[in-house]
């Protein structure tokens, strides 16, 4: 069992910074990289989607060409000089020139749609190999109140079952801050709607750990117009067996520590497995037979694609990063992509596999580090 440190040393009660934190405490990334990024002159342009990477067979031409059948991305067309941007709000389209690089953080989702969109694909890799974290969850309702929206949003994690058959993939258990929005709609299956009434009106009483899974299956991004300049991304993800085993393991674990815990009451996300009760006046079952033949009933349903509650809790890996091109790297270990000049990457998409754990320090890290392979690359020319 770890304790997480992610408050600075301080109390911060704050149930909602699922969020986003409100208060600025947690030091996310408007406290700290946007505003470095405004002092030194940087500006913002909110609500705004970048459709398309504009490529030129110059490193600085005269005029941009806007239409995608003369812009996009070609083994002659390389140098990467601009981005057309759409207003969310009026639909007016905006066209940015970049004199020195385009860098693309928009994440593992849309930068390998932006770099499909603009004509960019590396034999398949763009938008390979994406990790999603998938998540699940166990609630238990105890006898006394609980308040699970109060306290940090996470502050324990066991890490009993991390190691599958010394892979080092598996399931973590966390212990998760639980607000209306995620225990009516995720933590707690639908049954019916007199059964879900009772259920939020025990929300005081409910302690839910949520079970996430280091994946070592993969999916996919595509756009959803094939090589349109205008397509929305499309994620292709099916549960690999092994991580379904992962997750079950963590269900069954989460499952007996709240009985541990002495909850009255424990529902996983499964469907078919009712909410185990225990025996009345009695906190745990005397003999644990009723609790054991529960379990099973959970390993005979088992994790299964389509089947239960699942969630994506952190998206990585689409564009990854290697030591040289292939069918599996978009980018160079310093974050440019392969064949393409002043074209760059830096979010969570170029990690190589899955963390285990929340990536974003990971994903900072290595952007901090990729932002200084650039502006050492700026440099030199």
């Amino acid at each position: 069992m770890s304790f997480l440190k992610n408050t600075a040393g301080r109390t911060h009660d704050c149930g909602m910074c699922q969020r986003g934190c409100p208060f600025g405490e947690k030091q996310g990334a408007a406290q700290t990289w946007l505003k470095d990024c405004a002092e030194a002159g940087g500006q913002f342009m909110q609500k705004a989607r970048v459709e398309r990477v504009i490529f030129s067979e110059e490193s600085h031409p005269k005029e941009l060409v806007i239409d995608p059948k003369q812009s996009s991305a070609t083994s002659r067309r390389k140098y990467a000089v601009g981005v057309v941007v759409c207003d969310a709000q009026t639909g007016k389209r905006s066209v940015v020139r970049a004199r020195k690089a385009v860098v693309c953080s928009g994440g593992a989702i849309h930068t390998p749609a932006l770099l499909l969109r603009s004509g960019v694909h590396l034999n398949g890799a763009v938008g390979k190999g994406l990790h999603l974290h998938p998540v699940t969850a166990v609630t238990g309702w105890f006898m006394e109140s609980v308040k699970p929206w109060e306290g940090s949003i996470m502050t324990l994690i066991s890490r009993e079952v991390d190691n599958r058959q010394g892979t080092h993939y598996g399931s973590k258990l966390e212990v998760f801050a639980s607000n209306p929005g995620f225990y009516a709609g995720l933590f707690v299956p639908w049954r019916s709607s007199g059964d879900h009434k009772a259920c939020m009106a025990r929300y005081e009483q409910s302690f839910t750990i949520v079970v996430l899974a280091r994946d070592r299956g993969a999916g996919k991004v595509s756009v959803e117009d094939g090589n349109g300049a205008t397509g929305e991304p499309v994620i292709d993800y099916a549960l690999d067996p092994f991580d379904a085993e992962g997750l079950l393991e963590g269900i069954l674990l989460a499952c007996r520590a709240l009985d541990a815990a002495g909850a009255l009451e424990i529902a996983t996300t499964l469907p078919s497995v009712p909410h185990f009760k225990a025996a009345p006046h009695e906190n745990i079952d005397p003999d644990q037979t009723r609790f054991e033949n529960w379990l099973a009933d959970i390993r005979t349903a088992g994790v299964k694609p389509g089947y239960g509650l699942l969630g994506s809790a952190h998206q990585m890996s689409s564009c990854r990063m290697g030591g040289k091109p292939g069918k599996t790297t978009v980018v160079s270990e310093k974050g440019q992509v392969w064949g393409h000049e002043k074209l760059w990457v830096a979010d969570g998409s170029v990690l190589p596999t899955a963390t285990g754990v929340n990536p974003a320090i990971s994903i900072m890290s290595v952007a901090h580090h990729i932002g200084n392979q650039l502006v050492g690359h700026l440099k030199e020319q």
